[in-house]
């Protein structure tokens, strides 16, 4: 089976995650661009979750770690009246969105110890995680110190 339709499709509390290359709805595009400024963009790697679709412009960017840190964004907004009600608290309540993407990080972070065997690759992709958690694109809500404190 090809790694693309591997991802293409994928059960998910009886739902299916679907993978698209389409861009995220643009109320929540524009949004995310408004709050987090240019390292939000689409084009350039940011991914979006928006119910059960997971949009990235490069299919060939999802992996296995990336694709289980995003169904967990799937599940969580799962729990909501509506994705547009998970996004609303996303984008105001930093702290709701620190743990929102601290589980979806934990989550990915077992997969990569899972599935990515060399030890030092591991690390690499590991840091490179937590510089995400402690950057503009989720509005600088902790430091480095502190992402590196709770991903490991």
């Amino acid at each position: 089976m090809s790694e693309e339709k591997e991802f293409n499709v994928a059960p998910v509390k009886e739902q299916i995650v679907v993978i698209t290359t389409d861009a995220p709805p643009e109320h929540i595009y524009k949004r995310a661009q408004e709050l987090f400024g240019d390292r939000v963009n689409f084009e350039k790697g940011t991914v979006f979750t928006y119910g059960y679709t997971i949009h990235i412009f490069d299919k060939s960017k999802m992996n296995v770690p990336l694709y289980h840190h995003e169904t967990k964004h799937c599940f969580q907004q799962a729990k909501y009246e509506s994705p547009d009600a998970w996004w609303e608290r996303y984008f105001t309540d930093v702290e709701f969105r620190k743990q929102q993407e601290f589980e979806a990080y934990e989550r990915q972070i077992k997969s990569i110890k899972k599935h990515i065997k060399d030890r030092n690759r591991q690390v690499i992709y590991i840091h490179y995680i937590q510089k995400d958690f402690a950057s503009s694109m989720y509005g600088n809500m902790v430091t480095l110190e502190e992402s590196r404190r709770l991903l490991k």
